[in-house]
């Protein structure tokens, strides 16, 4: 009887809703954050990133702090289940997205992750969770490298990030005619140097087919803080490929 009544506690614990990050128990149907991590873990406004470019818009779901890091880890190297809540915090925010243009003449983009497939096999989930929920079209296959560029995190400077990726990107041969707005997918942003190469190439590239302009913007799950320094480096620092602040 004891061992059952064991059995009977442990499963008991097991099912107990806990919040994701801090493990404290939460009441059945509540959020998977606590209200103290849920307010460390604040959804972003839909207003872009004024300090990154001035031609190119640029987004943030949130602000990339220890609860989000726990679930980007997670996501990484434990699975889709982390991976569905990111997923959600996109498709969250994107709700706040009240463009006029046409979903279906909306292309969603990736940054292809430097030679790591399953990093892009797991951007391309959350992608194409986002394209679904919203109708937009997507394309994993847009943009590609086509120069060897140094790691961003070994540079500090935020003018040096931005001449170390100008270039970097070429972009496929697609007919661009019937689309009106192109949205660029990354994990995370700080200087927003590879968001604004990217839509540089695909500017180009829009040109070169005979239209003078589209509207491109830049989509993030966080955005990591760039507090630059004496001597123009930064207080960013890097750790097993997520970026870290300090």
């Amino acid at each position: 009887m004891p061992i059952i009544n064991l059995f009977d506690s442990i499963k008991s614990f097991l099912k107990t809703p806990q919040c994701a990050d801090c493990r404290v128990t939460l009441d059945e149907g509540v959020a998977k954050f606590c209200v103290e991590c849920r307010m460390i873990l604040r959804q972003r406004t839909w207003q872009a990133i004024s300090e990154v470019s001035t031609e190119v818009l640029v987004y943030a779901a949130c602000d990339f702090n220890r609860v989000f890091k726990k679930q980007l880890y997670g996501y990484k190297y434990y699975g889709q289940s982390h991976g569905q809540w990111l997923s959600d915090l996109l498709i969250d925010y994107c709700r706040q997205d009240f463009s006029t243009v046409p979903a279906e003449q909306t292309l969603l983009v990736m940054i292809p992750p430097h030679n790591d497939a399953q990093d892009q096999e797991r951007l391309m989930r959350l992608a194409s969770a986002l394209a679904n929920a919203k109708g937009w079209l997507l394309s994993s296959s847009v943009l590609n490298w086509q120069v060897e560029c140094k790691p961003q995190h070994t540079i500090l400077g935020r003018k040096e990030r931005f001449e170390n990726l100008s270039g970097a990107f070429s972009v496929a041969d697609i007919n661009f005619s019937s689309i009106k707005r192109i949205i660029i997918l990354d994990d995370l942003i700080t200087t927003g140097a590879t968001m604004v190469s990217a839509a540089e190439a695909i500017k180009a590239q829009v040109c070169r087919q005979g239209r003078s302009t589209i509207q491109v913007e830049g989509l993030a799950l966080a955005r990591v803080p760039f507090m630059p320094i004496m001597g123009g480096t930064s207080t960013v620092v890097r750790s097993d490929k997520v970026l870290l602040p300090v």
